[in-house]
C-alpha cells in the first residue's frame, strides 16, 4: 500500500486570464508526461477555481488525498519542477502543504512573484490541528 499523505497546492495569480492559461497549459502537459498508471492511483485528484475575494487574486485548488507522494514520482516531479517554477514565470504565487501519516511529518512551501505586494500563503493553504473526541 505505501506512505500516503494529504497534498494541497494552492497557485494564486492577480489577472484571471493568466490564471486560466496556466490552468489549461499545465493540465495538457500533466496529461502528457504523468503515466496514466500514476493518474488512476491517485483518483481524489481535484482541481478547482476559486476567487480569493478579499485580495481580488485569482486561485487554482490542487487537492490530492491518500496519495503516494514520493519524488520520484512524475506526478510530485510535474508539480514540483514544472508547474511551481511556471506559476512564477507568469507573475503568480503558490501555497504547498502536504501531510504525512506519521506525526509531524509536515512539509510547507510557498513562493510569490515580486508583484505581489503583501502574499501570505496561510490564507490559501494551512494546516489545523484539533482533537477530536469519540
Amino acid at each position: 500500500m505505501g506512505y500516503r499523505s494529504e497534498v494541497v497546492c494552492a497557485f494564486v495569480f492577480q489577472d484571471e486570464l493568466m490564471r486560466d492559461a496556466f490552468h489549461t497549459t499545465a493540465m495538457n502537459r500533466f496529461c502528457a508526461s504523468v503515466p496514466d498508471w500514476e493518474v488512476r492511483d491517485h483518483e481524489y485528484f481535484i482541481n478547482a477555481f476559486t476567487t480569493d475575494e478579499m485580495h481580488g487574486n485569482y486561485v487554482l485548488l490542487m487537492k490530492f488525498e491518500d496519495v503516494k507522494w514520493y519524488p520520484d514520482y512524475a506526478m510530485v516531479k510535474f508539480v514540483d519542477n514544472e508547474m511551481m517554477p511556471e506559476c512564477l514565470e507568469r507573475g503568480g504565487a503558490y501555497a504547498f502543504v502536504r501531510i504525512g501519516e506519521e506525526s509531524g511529518d509536515i512539509q510547507e512551501s510557498s513562493e510569490y512573484h515580486e508583484s505581489f505586494e503583501d502574499f501570505n500563503e496561510s490564507e490559501y493553504v494551512r494546516v489545523n490541528s484539533y482533537i477530536e473526541i469519540g
